[in-house]
């Protein structure tokens, strides 16, 4: 991930207050960026919470890496566009 080189444009998508420059780099990379808040919350959501989010989303097809390497990586049934993830929808 850190190899990435920037690739779009971040959308911040969070109304929190804090320092986000990590995750708003690594959707300027084309991933999605979330982060657990509940733990700077008094009334708990039990989800992560979308931070930022690329213009232009980072697809495996625009990866050089190998088919092998291809088929170890982890693919949630999800639609990231769509905003928070629920913790109970991630096993």
């Amino acid at each position: 991930i850190d190899s990435l080189s920037k690739t779009t444009q971040a959308v911040i998508t969070t109304k929190e207050k804090g320092n986000f420059k990590d995750w708003i780099e690594y959707a300027n990379k084309g991933l999605f960026a979330f982060d657990f808040q509940d733990i700077h919350r008094t009334k708990k959501k039990n989800q992560f919470d979308l931070i930022a989010r690329p213009k232009t989303p980072l697809t495996l097809d625009k990866l050089d890496i190998s088919d092998s390497l291809a088929d170890t990586i982890v693919k949630i049934d999800c639609d990231f566009h769509t905003g928070d993830l629920n913790t109970e929808k991630i096993k």
